[in-house]
């Protein structure tokens, strides 16, 4: 099975957030999941990051939805300096129909990753 196969792309509000972003932020020179762009090819990813907007098992009533958009608002604005680590956004991880259902998949995903070297990094949920 491939990675792909448990997510769906970034939200359109974030691609639109960012369709006029400076050369110099983080978003222009990250890979993308999107409705427009295939799964991004992940041969030269070093770091990968991965949505979950998984609530269900949390110890209190937290809101998370659109967590993963939240953040990714705030992160894109950084700019990019330095070297060229290659990043890509792989989307948010498609919610299973138990909570462990997202936690299986999301465990799938990170060690795909980590076989590949690929440094994921995990944004929103509530206590995955």
């Amino acid at each position: 099975m491939n990675i792909s196969d448990f997510l769906k792309p970034i939200s359109q509000e974030v691609i639109d957030k960012f369709s006029q972003a400076p050369a110099d932020s983080l978003w222009a020179v990250a890979e993308k999941f999107t409705d427009e762009s295939r799964f991004p090819f992940l041969n030269n990813t070093k770091i990968a990051i991965v949505g979950v907007d998984e609530n269900r098992g949390a110890e209190k009533d937290y809101n998370v939805n659109n967590a993963s958009d939240n953040i990714r608002k705030k992160l894109y604005e950084l700019k990019f300096h330095g070297n060229k680590v290659q990043i890509a956004d792989i989307g948010n991880i498609v919610l299973g129909v138990t909570v462990e259902d997202t936690y299986a998949a999301l465990t799938e995903i990170v060690i795909s990753l980590v076989q590949a070297k690929i440094i994921p990094v995990i944004i929103g949920g509530s206590r995955i």
